[in-house]
């Protein structure tokens, strides 16, 4: 029981910090008050099957032009492919994440641990600063 409790106040603190960045969790996938984040967006962040980990922050809303969250291709890969569970809040707009892509081979899925972050950023436009809203990878788990 105790551990339900406590989980639960996680979970509700969670809420409430991120309801000031704009998203939420809604079951079970990051959303924002424009819909769904696609899982494409958190899939980019994820280290490639040939070890290549090049991503660090993706923007989710809009900069000067679309945001991965309104982009016509959120992920270059088969998006109905990809899963993602969110593990662990961490406090602190932190989060465990668990990444998986179906793959063709004897692999058949291939899966990365990683831990994320969203941050408000500055992004500097010609004639104006605009707050966005951007997910960043602080490393694996």
């Amino acid at each position: 029981m105790r551990y339900v409790l406590t989980l639960f106040l996680i979970i509700m603190n969670s809420q409430v910090m991120a309801s000031s960045l704009d998203y939420s969790i809604k079951n079970g996938q990051f959303s924002t008050s424009s819909g769904l984040i696609p899982k494409g967006c958190i899939a980019q962040l994820s280290t490639e099957l040939n070890g290549d980990d090049v991503v660090a922050s993706v923007f989710i809303t809009r900069t000067s032009l679309r945001g991965c969250q309104n982009s016509n291709i959120p992920y270059w890969l088969d998006e109905a492919s990809l899963t993602y569970t969110i593990n662990q809040s961490l406090g602190n707009n932190q989060y465990k994440v668990s990444v998986c892509q179906n793959v063709e081979g004897n692999m058949r899925r291939f899966c990365d641990a990683i831990l994320v972050k969203f941050v408000v950023k500055e992004y500097h436009c010609k004639d104006s600063i605009k707050s966005v809203l951007t997910l960043e990878k602080l490393g694996t788990w």
